[in-house]
């Protein structure tokens, strides 16, 4: 800690011990007093510089001593700088965090928030943290960061793996409806291709599971292209043909159902 930090965080302790928090000073007697010793500080940029260093500090200056004219400056403590840095530090979490997705914006933002109300209570009060550390914008970025990086550690990892198995199943349930498709035409293979892809997606999924008890069974027991009856010979169809029957499922079998009906209808 520089000499003029000391010296700022003394300022402030004094003004909290005056009547109303305030303390009325000359700019000279102020710029002096922070600066006492460094010639450069005092005649080049003192103002400024103390400025500066009072706003480190969680203490107000007005008028500014860079604009004042009078004899007197009034200082007074403030949890403004405080408030500031953390919520600038929220706001940066919770923008970055809805450009991922909305709920993580929304706590990000719950807990700068929580961040931004602690540090401008310790800075008002000069209690807490504020007692060691100077209540200023800095003071209120470390007080943010605090409950950020809780929720960044402990929520956010669970979250996203939640996210992540919720699109994994959806995967899943997109290759097992497939596989289905094909299993109910007759496509066995590209119904395995199907469940393959969909266990490489999600190990052990009780969807998976069910659809291939299905497909080996289907396997074992082929069942006919055209179940009986094959077709109802009686019932003519367009231009006095056989019709097809209702088991036939494809364009394919019900010409080899009604083909069949005519071949035993010649006979």
């Amino acid at each position: 800690m520089s000499v003029a930090d000391q010296r700022a965080r003394d300022l402030r302790r004094q003004i909290i011990r005056s009547p109303g928090h305030e303390l009325q000073l000359a700019p000279r007697t102020l710029v002096a007093e922070l600066f006492e010793g460094d010639e450069a500080a005092r005649n080049g940029d003192g103002p400024a510089l103390a400025q500066a260093v009072l706003a480190y500090h969680g203490v107000e200056v007005k008028p500014r001593l860079t604009e004042a004219a009078g004899d007197e400056v009034l200082l007074r403590t403030t949890p403004r700088f405080a408030l500031q840095g953390a919520i600038a530090t929220a706001l940066v979490f919770a923008f970055l965090g809805l450009l991922v997705r909305p709920l993580y914006g929304l706590l990000f933002a719950v807990a700068g928030g929580i961040g931004a109300f602690a540090a401008a209570r310790w800075a008002a009060a000069g209690s807490g943290p504020a007692r060691r550390f100077a209540p200023g914008r800095t003071f209120g970025v470390a007080a943010a960061l605090v409950p950020l990086l809780i929720v960044l550690v402990l929520a956010v990892p669970p979250l996203r793996a939640h996210y992540r198995k919720q699109h994994q199943q959806a995967i899943v349930g997109a290759y097992v409806q497939a596989a289905n498709r094909l299993m109910a035409h007759g496509d066995l293979k590209g119904a395995a291709v199907q469940l393959m892809l969909a266990e490489n997606a999600l190990p052990g999924s009780g969807a998976i599971a069910n659809a291939r008890a299905q497909l080996d069974r289907r396997m074992q027991h082929p069942a006919s292209p055209c179940p009986r009856p094959r077709c109802r010979p009686h019932a003519l169809g367009w231009g006095g043909a056989p019709a097809a029957s209702a088991g036939c499922r494809s364009w394919h079998w019900r010409r080899s159902c009604s083909s069949a009906a005519r071949s035993s209808r010649g006979r």
